[in-house]
């Protein structure tokens, strides 16, 4: 089935669409869409209003750190965000980790700042929804060594430019998150060992990054998800391109088998009135059709925030289980 492409209609795909999503998630309704989506196309801008489990509530809290590391794309240091959830400071465990990526136009403070996540990690763990884990943020743009605000150009009093390149890069992708990110971050946090206990997923252009990136590198990671990707079409009305996974990641189609057995988690999900939904079904349909094993959620709500914060909380549910 070279290119994944089908030509299934939207009623072709509903009945997979709420696939293992909870009701409360499926019937909620999402408020109306600016532009670009509400909360910005990658994750900037005003987010939606709070509502559980990202509001705030009395349990336990987890600490949020950015942190410098040594990245092998710029030579340089880059910033990240780390989330350690609540007892890391004095349980002695040790956790998995999920590696979390922003949108185009976003960095590495924006699933704290505008997402949120820190608080309804703090909320899920603490009512047992979600395992605890470490959640690492990093900034998608690669060239740059951080969010403008922090960059060394700005401390400086300089001009810190307009904003981050965009685009998809690859190459500088699985060099910084496997050289970079990953190498400090379990030399110098208490992590689980081992594949099973990694998980890889973005919003949007991030999506297209942990996609990309986690089934290429499925000796590294067992759970990949992302979240209203533009890879597989729909973006500024763009038709659909097939996506070709087997060119991408060899043997991924044709021994589904071994494919099933090495991924705990493949997630897709998107927001109904999202120009990308009808590309992301097509792209769920026709893993199935290669008989790989793949959760398609269908979220209220546009390319917003309301709809990444549900998809944050459904795969988030579904880790290392």
């Amino acid at each position: 089935m070279p290119g994944m492409k089908t030509t299934r209609s939207i009623a072709g795909f509903l009945a997979l669409a709420l696939v293992g999503v909870s009701p409360a998630l499926a019937q909620r309704a999402g408020g109306p869409t600016a532009p670009g989506g509400r909360g910005g196309p990658g994750g900037a801008g005003e987010p939606p209003p709070l509502e559980a489990p990202f509001a705030p509530t009395g349990v336990a809290h987890g600490t949020v750190a950015a942190v410098w590391y040594p990245s092998p794309v710029t030579n340089a240091e880059r910033r990240m965000r780390i989330y350690t959830p609540p007892g890391y400071a004095t349980s002695g465990a040790s956790y998995p980790v999920l590696y979390l990526f922003h949108g185009g136009g976003g960095n590495e403070d924006h699933w704290f700042d505008s997402g949120r996540a820190h608080v309804a990690l703090d909320n899920l763990i603490a009512d047992g929804t979600i395992e605890p884990m470490i959640v690492v943020t990093p900034n998608a743009n690669w060239d740059l060594p951080s969010a403008p605000a922090h960059s060394p150009a700005a401390a400086d009093g300089a001009d810190a430019g307009a904003g981050p390149p965009m685009g998809l890069d690859l190459a500088k992708a699985e060099d910084d998150i496997v050289n970079g990110q990953i190498r400090y971050v379990e030399a110098n946090y208490r992590t689980l060992p081992g594949r099973e206990n990694r998980a890889i997923a973005g919003l949007s252009l991030g999506g297209g990054i942990a996609i990309s990136v986690g089934l290429k590198r499925l000796d590294l990671f067992a759970h990949v998800g992302e979240f209203s990707t533009g890879l597989f079409g729909g973006v500024n009305g763009a038709a659909y391109e097939p996506f070709d996974a087997e060119a991408l990641w060899p043997g991924f189609l044709s021994d589904p088998a071994a494919t099933n057995a090495l991924l705990e988690v493949l997630y897709l999900s998107c927001g109904t009135e999202d120009p990308r939904m009808s590309f992301t079904a097509e792209a769920a349909m026709a893993l199935q059709e290669s008989g790989i094993e793949v959760t398609l959620a269908r979220f209220a709500g546009g390319h917003e925030w309301s709809v990444w914060r549900d998809s944050l909380v459904d795969f988030g549910s579904r880790l290392f289980r």
